[in-house]
């Protein structure tokens, strides 16, 4: 199957000029043999979903005698938020093994991702490896490895603003992003800088029988050490302190909690000038034990990933037993607890089972890939009231004509060569007919079948006429020359 949708493409992009945003090409990025299969085009979407809504808006104004009016056109909205650089979605589920499924999800972007789109960066932003799940204690309960670009949220913050309020929203912005943090010379936006980039974190959540939660937490954002330095001064009259260690500062904001089960600690590194926050000092990439990485439950579910990524995130899960148990020590409720808890585990139980994904960029496309014990067929059935339901029942159908018209259109541009070629062998020859055999190898290539056709019995003849080609299915598609 994946060898026949990509022939198509490139039979359908050279001869029909297939457009980019085509599922074809979403479909290199997909699982076509999997439990679901789902495909928007958005093309042009955008345009006429904004133009209907300025006319709308524009009627409400017109209806409600003093309502203030906001310039604020739609399409420029959604370009401004990154969502008028998406061309198509497609999505896909597939069950690798028991109790394990990858779902696909890839967005085909028209130039390099804009607004929000770019919070994880672009094309060239750089790839790396699940640091997190490296440095974490086995018993981290999530963790999360990337690209944090948090100038895409500026500057999409900016841009909506100066749409809606003209140079003045612009001036406005731009007026708190120079302004200082008090007591420091470090402005708004330069913290914003400082803390985009790579960010690794990690971090356990539990609960007590009594469901008290207990938290650990580390965090490392990649050259950010400039901002603890900068923010020195505002030690001075606060219940912290700031100290040199052998690596760089400490400080330590414990005091201002108020409590004593958790901490907070900032510490850079002139190593490497990073940035690290974190709860506990015996809990970290140092403490001792196995790492997250080396236990049995995530080689498990991220045995399939793939090796660098622009963003990874894990989560270990949540175990329902404390609440259960909870439940049963109730006398109202104890009788149903049990048929409860079967109830919960049937709808439920999947997702919250352990699952892992990465992001990264192929060519034009964002694809993420998520394994985890719940496909997207279970979601999507479970929230019907949010139109998953009729999403799957309108786009699997979807898919079937996409492809099948897609199959078509290629097996034409066959025919249609064949013929070319095999009018152009009977003028250069002077004969009456030229078999297919004949023309493979001098006109054109082999041509590989797109869904087990055979062209072998093909003659051309020079009173031109109809060739047929007969499909595994007895569908036969014909061409006249």
């Amino acid at each position: 199957m994946q060898k026949t949708l990509q022939l198509s493409v490139a039979l359908l992009a050279s001869a029909l000029c297939t457009h980019a945003g085509s599922f074809i090409e979403a479909s290199k990025y997909l699982d076509t043999d999997g439990s679901i299969l789902g495909y928007i085009d958005f093309e042009g979407d955008g345009e006429a979903i904004g133009t209907q809504l300025n006319a709308v808006y524009g009627d409400a104004l017109a209806s409600v005698p003093g309502m203030m009016p906001v310039p604020i056109d739609f399409p420029t909205l959604f370009d401004n938020l990154g969502f008028g650089s998406i061309r198509s979605i497609g999505i896909s589920s597939k069950e690798l093994e028991q109790g394990t499924h990858v779902n696909r999800s890839v967005v085909l972007l028209d130039g390099e991702p804009a607004g929000l789109m770019a919070l994880y960066g672009d094309r060239t932003s750089p790839e790396s490896s699940f640091t997190a799940a490296e440095l974490a204690p086995a018993d981290a309960t999530g963790a999360i490895s990337g690209t944090v670009q948090l100038g895409a949220i500026r500057d999409t913050t900016i841009a909506v603003l100066t749409q809606v309020m003209g140079p003045m929203g612009e001036g406005l912005a731009q007026q708190q992003l120079a302004q200082v943090i008090p007591g420091t010379d470090i402005t708004a936006d330069e913290v914003i800088q400082a803390l985009s980039g790579r960010w690794d974190a990690f971090w356990h959540e539990s609960y007590s029988d009594e469901f008290i939660p207990s938290y650990k937490a580390w965090i490392q954002v990649a050259g950010a050490a400039s901002v603890v330095e900068r923010l020195k001064p505002l030690a001075e009259g606060l219940p912290l302190t700031i100290s040199e260690t052998e690596s760089g500062l400490l400080a330590d904001f414990s005091a201002m909690l108020g409590t004593e089960n958790i901490g907070l600690f900032v510490e850079t590194s002139n190593t490497d000038s990073s940035l690290t926050i974190y709860t506990h000092k015996d809990w970290g990439p140092e403490s001792d034990g196995p790492r997250l990485s080396a236990t049995e439950g995530y080689q498990a579910i991220s045995k399939n990933l793939p090796e660098t990524a622009l963003i990874y995130s894990y989560s270990g899960g949540y175990d329902m037993s404390t609440i259960f148990s909870a439940f049963a020590a109730e006398p109202m409720i104890a009788n149903y607890s049990s048929l409860a808890e079967k109830l919960f585990d049937m709808l439920l139980g999947d997702f919250l089972k352990p699952a892992v994904s990465a992001t990264y960029f192929a060519e034009d496309a964002m694809v993420s890939e998520l394994y985890a014990g719940y496909s997207m067929k279970q979601a999507i059935v479970l929230l019907p009231a949010a139109g998953g339901g009729l999403m799957a029942a309108m786009a699997v159908p979807a898919f079937q004509k996409v492809r099948t018209t897609s199959q078509e259109k290629a097996i034409t541009n066959n025919l249609r060569q064949i013929a070319a070629a095999g009018q152009q062998y009977i003028l250069e020859n002077g004969v009456s007919e030229a078999p297919y055999e004949k023309l493979v190898g001098d006109y054109f290539p082999p041509l590989k079948p797109v869904t087990g056709e055979t062209y072998d019995d093909i003659v051309i003849s020079d009173e031109g006429g109809q060739i047929n080609v007969e499909l595994p299915d007895g569908q036969v598609i014909s061409y006249e020359y």
